[in-house]
């Protein structure tokens, strides 16, 4: 296998002509002879030591530790594939030598980009090979070879002209017409300096869409590249314009009446004495097959558009294509919305710059700005945040890229807050507006009518996005230089989306919603506080979400569930944002309660447990003796039902417990039902059966009185789920048969997955397996579809102990890792203490005893957080397990009867399942070492106190 160049390197690209024709041609014939080339050129690359690390297409990209190799190659694969007859097509082939760049597998850097474009010149048959080659190989090319010099040619997207060899002799095509560099065709294209990253799918469509169509106007925010983007497809496409590809800067021109003259100077046409400028810039035209680009047109539209549609209705030959924040609305235009650069996911790990090309950018530009600068890994995080926060929009990337000389990268993603002052300093030599990143917007922003900058900047106070329902509600009303019409924002915030202020994109249920990218909303939310609209607009806000979640909240119980779930999705940055106008004031206690509470039930699905409690219980902290009553009752009982899920089972009893006798005052019988089934979970939770039992009786005969159907099914699969615990299986199925007809009727999926879950649960502790394993397999596919990660987790906890039963522990093993790795990413500490448990038990019975050891003490670490000793007891208790599997049964039995002691022996395995687990494990200990020392071990461990029981468990 060739070894990888390193240092300099000299890089061989070849490519085949024509194969596209070919390939409709006749496919068959096209499959094999491709094969052939393809053998053909590794053959001669290897033979040569060379190291192909990339095909594209039809196309190899090679490298080489020496010059005098990679030409060797060349001439014998050219020389192979040129003789007659040999293949139905020609390659053609570019060499240059230098500084090789590696990252990723791959090669980047101006080496790479230089060859490439040696090579794009190349003729089939022919090989060219630069300066720096040629220097190399000269002296010393083998018999019958020679480099002919073709002179000096300006290359696409390169700053330095390259001095270009043809290699010629025995064996290799020759007599190719003229090299087309840039210089060869007719162009005012300037040259770039600065290399071209990212979008190269960009302008091969926009050449397509030339292709198809007389017009293309490449539209897009401020800063996104259009015309950088215009440029390139220009200077790819120039060797299809014999005419000249032409450049028209219309950024200086403020007079409309001037555009004729800005194009007639680019294309060096001088005005006729008694003539018509325009008929002159036509003739000019009209014969030729020439490329114009129009830059910058969005202040000369009306201009721009009458000029485009004269000169494409008068000369057949021309193509026009144009950048605009918006479209000319000409005839026969295709409006190409240019996208920003593509940026790592927020969760994404391993960033590269291969895979990213807005990171890609601005490690390019940064060490333009800096000599010394060195992205270390990670540095690459940081770049990404960095490139997220900017929208993936090249000028903001390039600004910030710019204070790499100053700044580390982390550095600079810490100031993006202030965005606006730290990304300036742009090019001295650049546009005014492509000097700081808020002249960029500022640009186009004034050219917005006065309606339209209302209304942009009163769109800031949505986060995430917004619906045209909520752009009329937060957008109406008068401002000091126009009045908003909500009956006019349609066709305003249309308007915005015409001039790239506003994206459009599809929301849940294939309804139409709209963003402001991160950028434009911080230029636009300055521009809502420099009006002193900020509290008015963010009071309209927050009664807009108030409103949306309240309609929400009935779906959110029933079979709009799905449905309400997705648009809550689509909401969450909206709503956060609301709860945080809501923090900043008292007038907000109430509509922010009303908001958290009525969004509780998508908080604990979607596992936002933490951020929604702090939300209710500061709020609620905050709420005076004037709050509504009704409200507090459902605020508080939301606040408990989030405290409940997050395993903080002395919170939700305090607050099920405040918000009973508020309920019980209001005469709200609906209220205190609920509230008492909520106490009877938590004393389930707290292995308190009896009062669980109690409590969930007395709310299931409310729920049947009140006639609430969904009320009376959760109370019977809460009873369902107590009596399965308590070993009593008729019972339990009792309440899950007569609850599961009245799910149905609601039609809730969350509460039906949840059942599948008991009764799969039921037939575990029964011993059908095979039942069991179903039904839970069925629950886990519904909260993945529904996207619940707290359910999930618990589902999967359940499910692993169902597999380690089957005798499938590696599937076990792997249920049980999940549902921890949830747990923890949810902050349910208790509960990732019990899969720790499962996990230590899985590992003791495969004898991994120090893996078993580390769970066991995690998880007792976490029991010990509880204010109750019954956690802690039960955590030291599971270490039996691991002295029995490691054959030291006195200590198992000493662990045992410690807990029991600080406990209670009923209250350390309450459910039948523990107690029967419990009951086997002391009958092995009692046969391991008799009833003499098994009865003296207990009684050693009954006289340790928890801290010596503890430290025992902990000693390896």
């Amino acid at each position: 296998m060739p070894t990888r160049p390193t240092g300099s390197v000299t890089f061989l690209f070849t490519d085949i002509e024509g194969s596209t024709r070919l390939w409709e041609k006749d496919e068959a014939l096209a499959r094999e002879a491709v094969a052939r080339h393809d053998a053909t050129l590794r053959a001669a690359i290897e033979a040569q030591g060379g190291y192909v690390f990339k095909t594209v297409g039809d196309a190899f990209c090679a490298a080489f530790q020496t010059a005098d190799a990679a030409l060797a190659a060349a001439v014998a694969s050219q020389r192979a594939i040129s003789t007659a007859g040999a293949f139905p097509f020609r390659v053609r082939m570019g060499l240059h030598t230098g500084t090789a760049h590696e990252r990723d597998d791959d090669y980047f850097g101006p080496c790479v980009n230089r060859v490439a474009r040696v090579q794009s010149l190349a003729c089939g048959g022919q090989i060219l090979v630069s300066a720096a080659t040629e220097a190399l190989v000269r002296e010393a090319l083998p018999a019958g070879l020679a480099l002919r010099d073709l002179g000096d040619h300006r290359l696409k997207d390169l700053q330095r002209a390259e001095r270009l060899h043809q290699l010629v002799g025995d064996g290799l095509p020759d007599g190719f017409p003229p090299l087309l560099g840039l210089d060869a065709i007719p162009n005012n294209l300037p040259l770039q300096l600065t290399s071209f990253l990212g979008r190269e799918r960009e302008v091969e469509a926009v050449r397509k869409a030339l292709a198809a169509g007389r017009l293309v106007t490449l539209t897009g925010a401020g800063g996104s590249g259009k015309s950088r983007l215009a440029l390139q497809v220009a200077a790819e496409a120039l060797g299809d314009y014999p005419g000249g590809a032409w450049l028209v800067e219309l950024a200086p021109v403020r007079d409309p009446a001037d555009v004729p003259q800005a194009l007639a100077n680019a294309l060096r046409v001088r005005e006729e004495s008694g003539r018509p400028l325009l008929e002159t810039i036509l003739d000019a035209l009209r014969a030729r097959k020439t490329l114009v680009l129009l830059d910058n047109c969005e202040h000369l539209l009306g201009a721009a558009a009458s000029l485009v549609e004269t000169i494409l209705s008068a000369c057949p030959g021309v193509r026009v294509l144009a950048t605009s924040r918006e479209a000319l609305s000409a005839a026969g235009e295709t409006a190409w919305l240019v996208p920003s650069l593509a940026v790592p996911p927020a969760d994404a790990t391993g960033v590269t710059p291969a895979g990213s090309p807005a990171v890609a950018l601005f490690l390019d530009r940064a060490s333009a700005a800096s000599a010394a600068f060195r992205a270390r890994p990670d540095d690459l995080a940081a770049i990404a945040e960095i490139c997220r926060r900017l929208d993936g929009i090249p000028l903001a990337i390039e600004l910030a890229a710019a204070r790499a000389s100053a700044l580390s990268p982390r550095q600079i993603a810490e100031k993006l807050n202030d965005r606006f002052r730290l990304l300036t300093g742009g090019r001295r030599t650049a546009l005014p507006r492509q000097q700081t990143l808020k002249a960029a917007i500022d640009w186009g922003h004034d050219l917005l009518p006065q309606p339209e900058r209302v209304v942009l900047r009163r769109l800031a106070a949505f986060v995430g996005g917004f619906d045209l329902e909520g752009a009329e509600t937060v957008c109406e009303g008068p401002a000091p230089e126009a009045s908003v019409d909500r009956y006019d924002i349609m066709d305003l915030v249309s308007n915005l989306v015409a001039k790239s202020f506003v994206a459009v994109e599809e929301g849940g249920g294939g309804g139409v919603r709209y963003r402001l990218l991160e950028t434009v909303r911080q230029y636009a939310l300055d521009r809502l506080l420099e009006a002193g609209e900020g509290p008015a607009t963010r009071d309209r806000h927050r009664d807009f979400v108030r409103a949306l979640t309240e309609r929400l909240r009935a779906e959110l119980q029933g079979p709009g569930l799905v449905a309400a779930l997705e648009r809550l999705d689509a909401e969450d940055g909206n709503v956060r944002a609301a709860l945080e106008w809501c923090a900043d004031g008292p007038e907000g206690v109430a509509p922010g309660l009303a908001i958290a509470s009525a969004v509780s039930r998508h908080t604990t699905i979607r596992g936002h447990l933490a951020d929604g409690r702090a939300a209710l219980d500061a709020l609620l902290a905050r709420a005076g003796g004037d709050l509504d009553p009704a409200l507090r009752v459902r605020a508080t009982k939301a606040a408990a039902v989030l405290a409940f899920h997050a395993s903080d089972y002395a919170a939700a009893a305090r607050l099920y417990g405040q918000a009973l006798p508020i309920a019980k005052g209001l005469g709200d019988d609906a209220g205190v039902a609920d509230a008492e089934a909520g106490l009877a979970k938590v004393a389930f939770r707290r292995r308190e059966f009896d009062e669980a039992l109690r409590l969930g009786e007395r709310a299931l005969t409310e729920f049947r009185r009140l006639g609430d159907t969904l009320g009376a099914a959760n109370a019977l699969v809460a009873l369902g789920i107590v009596h399965a615990d308590r070993g009593e299986s008729a019972a339990a199925r009792a309440c899950y048969e007569e609850g599961m007809p009245l799910l149905l009727r609601a039609g809730d999926p969350m509460t039906i997955a949840a059942v599948l879950g008991n009764l799969g649960y039921l037939a575990y502790r029964e011993g059908n397996l095979p039942e069991a394993r179903r039904l839970l397999e069925q629950q886990l596919a519904a909260f993945r579809t529904l996207r619940d990660r707290t359910m999930l987790a618990n589902a999967l906890n359940t499910y692993g102990a169902v597999l380690d039963a089957c005798g499938d522990a590696g599937a076990a093993r792997t249920a049980f890792e999940e549902s921890l790795s949830l747990r923890e990413s949810l902050g349910l500490r208790a509960l990732a203490g019990a899969t720790l448990g499962n996990l230590a038990t899985l590992a003791c019975a495969e004898k991994d005893f120090a893996k078993a050891r580390a769970y066991f003490a995690r998880n007792l670490d976490i029991a010990k957080e509880a204010a109750d000793a019954w956690p802690r007891a039960r955590a030291i208790a599971r270490f039996a397990d691991l002295e029995s599997a490691a054959g030291r049964p006195e200590r198992a039995v000493r662990l045992i009867a410690a807990a029991e002691a600080a406990t209670g022996a009923d209250r350390l395995s309450p459910s039948a399942g523990e107690r029967a687990a419990f009951d086997a494990l002391r009958a092995d200990l009692r046969k391991a070492l008799g009833d003499v020392a098994y009865e003296a071990a207990r009684a050693a461990g009954r006289a340790l106190t928890l801290d010596q029981a503890e430290a025992l468990a902990r000693e390896p």
